[in-house]
């Protein structure tokens, strides 16, 4: 093979590599010098009823996940009504005994936008997660912005400002989010959502309030966008 061969072939393979490859998601450098890493294992790819979605997220283990708590008793998460959940799911974080509840549920909705005889159609979606250990409880709340998601979460009674990030490691960028980072004075904590996962937490964050950030990032991690191609 001749050297422009050579070199075509090892640019494909390249390129086939970053396509094909693990794409993470590119940690902000402020996230990354104020915090540490609890990184998952022992997570499957597939979802559904007949999958345990369960997962290792050293020191917790995340259990009984379950995508279909919203056609049960009427459980409903920061009032969203069973009648108007896109997506909802219940899992549990379980620790030396210790074990946090969490449910969270979204709604989606299709909107016409546009002006002078032209419209669209702009999909817009809102999650909202609550983890409830016994003693405490935390919650989140985000919305679709048209350019990532935005919101709020509360953590042993403090507001954590809450941004979508869409850059993976190698450089590109996404419209799909790859992780969420938490901010109040500075970096809080972050959630990576590309597959299998990892949750950073701020150097020295109080016992509890460590836990409940898990807590609200694995509900982040093992939300899915709903599919509005139909309607």
């Amino acid at each position: 093979m001749t050297r422009p061969h050579l070199l075509a072939a090892a640019l494909i393979t390249a390129l086939l590599a970053t396509a094909c490859g693990p794409q993470y998601m590119q940690v902000p450098p402020d996230v990354a010098a104020a915090t540490t890493v609890l990184t998952v294992t022992d997570r499957s790819r597939m979802k559904g009823s007949l999958v345990d979605e369960g997962f290792m997220l050293a020191p917790w283990a995340v259990k009984d996940v379950d995508r279909d708590w919203n056609s049960g008793s009427g459980f409903s998460v920061g009032g969203f009504s069973r009648s108007k959940v896109t997506t909802g799911y219940q899992f549990a974080m379980v620790r030396n005994g210790a074990t946090l509840k969490a449910t969270c549920g979204s709604v989606g909705r299709s909107m016409g936008v546009g002006g002078s005889g032209f419209s669209m159609s702009k999909d817009t979606h809102q999650i909202r997660c609550a983890c409830d250990d016994g003693k405490v409880k935390s919650s989140l709340e985000v919305k679709s912005t048209g350019g990532g998601y935005k919101g709020m979460a509360t953590i042993g009674g403090a507001a954590i400002q809450l941004t979508s990030l869409h850059e993976h490691a190698n450089g590109t960028m996404t419209r799909d989010a790859t992780g969420y980072r938490f901010d109040d004075e500075g970096p809080y904590a972050a959630a990576e959502l590309t597959h299998p996962g990892r949750v950073f937490l701020r150097k020295g964050l109080a016992a509890s309030d460590a836990a409940h950030a898990t807590c609200l990032s694995v509900g982040l991690m093992l939300y899915s966008e709903p599919d509005t191609s139909n309607r």
